[in-house]
């Protein structure tokens, strides 16, 4: 066994020496990183989009101007041509005249006196000539003692109180054929508690004035 052991040392120490006197070994070159290079993007080349040709647009005409009358506008002719031969005015119409109208309509005399004998008969003379200014004819209230002729007046309301109390009255009444104050018809009315507490003489009273406005 030792010789055995013995031959193996001294052949490798041959083969050592061997080696050695050969030269020594190559040492291996350490393998250096490769650094990958980025592939530089490549400019993108713009690309022309071609658009279809643009279709012509069709110009069309000018209308021909309206007419021209001289010293009028062509809506003057026009409109009435559209409108069956309705005619505009060229100037703008004054209001003078409906505002004479409207202030003659304020002072337009009464066509009915209502004379009242004392203020407790006021609230009802003023509530029935109301009534009559709104339905019927302008009407105005007086004081029986103060009241004179009025030109105009077509009907007369008063109290057989007033008549026969009021000398002013008295003098120009006449009862018949038909009553008449003034010689302006007249309705003569009984107390005013009466018509203030019955309906139907109330009702009888208005129809006997519609009589005299039919």
């Amino acid at each position: 066994m030792r010789l055995e052991y013995s031959r193996l040392i001294g052949d490798l120490l041959a083969y050592i020496r061997q080696e050695s006197g050969a030269g020594a070994l190559p040492e291996r070159k350490a393998k250096l990183p490769v650094q990958k290079t980025a592939k530089q993007a490549q400019p993108s080349v713009p690309v022309k989009q071609v658009l279809p040709p643009a279709t012509p647009q069709k110009i069309s005409s000018p209308s021909p101007p309206l007419p021209k009358t001289q010293g009028q506008s062509p809506f003057t002719t026009l409109i009435p041509r559209a409108l069956g031969g309705l005619r505009l005015a060229t100037q703008i119409p004054s209001d003078a005249e409906a505002v004479a109208l409207t202030e003659l309509y304020k002072k337009k005399a009464p066509q009915v006196a209502l004379l009242y004998l004392s203020k407790e008969e006021l609230p009802f003379f003023e509530a029935l000539a109301k009534a009559i200014q709104e339905r019927l004819v302008p009407a105005k209230i007086w004081p029986a003692a103060e009241f004179k002729a009025v030109a105009g007046l077509r009907l007369i309301l008063v109290t057989h109180a007033a008549t026969d109390t009021l000398a002013v009255l008295k003098a120009h009444f006449h009862p018949s054929p038909e009553p008449r104050l003034l010689g302006v018809p007249c309705i003569l009315l009984s107390r005013i508690e009466d018509y203030e507490q019955n309906g139907a003489l109330k009702r009888s009273l208005w129809q006997h004035v519609r009589q005299f406005f039919p």
